[in-house]
């Protein structure tokens, strides 16, 4: 009974991963960012059972760290601009979120507040702290 219980199980989660990532495929034109946390949480689904997703998982993770470190420069003066860039965009964008009043317009502008935030928390290396601090308190693995 036991076993019957495991196979269903994976193909429950196998079948939710599968059903995400073709969301994210549908959804990912759309303005904004849908379809990219609908296709991580797919693949963090298939990776559950999957060695060949948790591999991938685990090379984009890796991939995304080097992007970020040869984006964001170390120098004082460069993490100033950077924090500077990231207020500017987010005022910018909530401006214009707040004048737009067609909603495609909206999500364009809120777009912006997801670059905003990636400046902001790539700069001075938050995201790696946020990430250790997650692992030290065993949030994460």
């Amino acid at each position: 009974m036991s076993r019957l219980l495991n196979r269903f199980r994976i193909i429950i989660l196998d079948t939710l991963g599968v059903l995400l990532i073709i969301a994210a495929v549908l959804f990912g034109w759309l303005p904004g960012i849908g379809g990219i946390p609908l296709f991580i949480a797919g693949m963090g689904l298939l990776a559950i059972n999957h060695a060949w997703a948790r591999k991938s998982l685990k090379t984009a993770e890796q991939k995304g760290e080097e992007w970020l470190d040869a984006l964001f420069i170390d120098g004082p003066l460069a993490k100033i601009l950077y924090d500077l860039a990231a207020l500017l965009v987010a005022g910018t964008t909530i401006y214009l979120v707040i004048i737009f009043d067609k909603n495609w317009q909206r999500s364009l502008a809120l777009l912006g507040l997801a670059v905003a935030s990636l400046l902001f928390l790539g700069n001075r290396k938050r995201l790696k702290h946020i990430k250790s601090y997650l692992k030290h308190k065993r949030i994460l693995k």
